[in-house]
């Protein structure tokens, strides 16, 4: 079962026409409790179609130390495990987000992409670059948040202050 309030397709008036759903997984790299994949999942099924999970790695990401990718790339071990015990296909790309997204969504004529939340610019400019670079729906899913950011609050909030009457 998913959650409608935690969606939100980020290239409005494209629709799906068929082809395997995409879970573009970045920010939450988990298999167990995930709202993003749980989409994707729903998604393939009411469709009747495969799903395949792809986590696109960012060698010179912004401030990211050898450590943290050691972490990052132990974690997604686990991952790929815990989807090859479900046989869901998981691919690791590397580079660009955005072109290898595109090669990718070509490569396996996908008809959908879902993937995570981040309110991080740099990943928010990628996703939006992605759903204006491909003609398929890009679903953006609130994975992360109790609350889902776009329900508790329509701006930027400064404060915890400002926001917890919100979520209250």
């Amino acid at each position: 079962m998913t959650d409608i309030r935690r969606e939100h397709q980020l290239n409005q008036g494209v629709t799906y026409f068929g082809g395997p759903v995409i879970y573009w997984m970045s920010r939450d790299m988990r298999v167990r409790d995930n709202w993003a994949l749980i989409k994707a999942l729903h998604l393939a099924e009411s469709r009747q179609c495969a799903v395949c999970i792809v986590f696109c790695l960012i060698p010179d990401y912004p401030s990211a130390s050898h450590e943290h990718f050691r972490f990052m790339t132990e974690g997604l071990c686990d991952v790929d495990h815990e989807l090859e015990d479900l046989k869901i296909p998981f691919f690791m790309l590397q580079g660009d987000p955005v072109s290898e997204l595109n090669k990718f969504i070509k490569q396996i004529g996908a008809g959908a992409v879902v993937t995570d939340f981040s309110p991080l610019k740099h990943s928010r400019k990628m996703k939006s670059e992605l759903a204006l670079s491909i003609n398929i729906p890009v679903i953006e899913v609130d994975a992360h948040n109790i609350v889902p950011c776009r329900m508790a609050s329509h701006k930027e909030e400064f404060a915890a202050r400002t926001i917890r009457p919100k979520i209250n």
